[in-house]
Parts: structure tokens; sequence; C-alpha cells
């Protein structure tokens, strides 16, 4: 005996799936900018850290020493343009490492600035 098909096929409709395709791609256009911002701000995190760990192991002794340990962590990781947003300053018993940089996050509906800000003291 032979099934009789369905009349009708019944499915998504054409609509339905355009706005499923709209919301993937949004969130991968969002994705696309904040994966690069976010592997870029725990580069600089874990750089800072292994300079924290350096000084407590032999201690930086002039920001200079400082400065150059800090380009060369950057440069290893291909960031040497980030040198422009460091500032490596003698503070009371020890120096400062301050770095801070900002980014834009467009949103589709809304530009918005992600400020990366984040300081160490490193005590002498």
């Amino acid at each position: 005996m032979m099934k009789k098909s369905p009349g009708k096929q019944q499915g998504g409709s054409p609509i339905v799936t355009i706005i499923i395709l709209a919301v993937i791609g949004a969130a991968v256009f969002i994705g696309l900018q904040y994966v690069p911002q976010a592997v870029e701000s725990g580069s600089i995190d874990k750089i800072l850290d292994d300079l924290e760990t350096e000084h407590s192991d032999t201690a930086f002794t002039s920001t200079a020493a400082i400065t150059e340990r800090l380009a060369n962590k950057l440069n290893i990781n291909d960031m040497n343009d980030m040198m422009n947003h460091v500032t490596v300053k003698e503070v009371d018993g020890g120096y400062s490492v301050n770095v801070t940089y900002e980014r834009e996050l467009n949103l589709v509906y809304k530009k918005e600035a992600k400020i990366y800000d984040r300081t160490i003291t490193l005590m002498r």
C-alpha cells in the first residue's frame, strides 16, 4: 500500500529564516569586533602580570629598565604600537606602570567606547 504525501509542506516561513539570519549576522558582526579587543586586553594583562612577577624576582632599578622590558614584551606579542599608551613613572618607594587606551565597539544600534585602564605599582 502506498501512503499519501501531505498536501502542503509544513515548516518555517522565509520571514522567520530571514530574521534568524539577521540575528546571527548581528552576533557575528559584534563578535568580530569584540573578540580581538578581548584578546588584546588579555595580552596586556598577562604582560603586566609577568612584569610584576619579574620585579618580585629581580627588582628593576630604573624607569628605563622597566620601559625597556615592557617594550620587549610588547614586541614579542607584536603590539609595538601599545608603547604609545604606556606611562612609567617613579612614585614614592617604587614605580608606577599605567596602560590606558580606548577602542570603539560598534553595536549596530550605537557605537560604544571601551576604555582599558590598568595600573600596577612595583615597589623597590
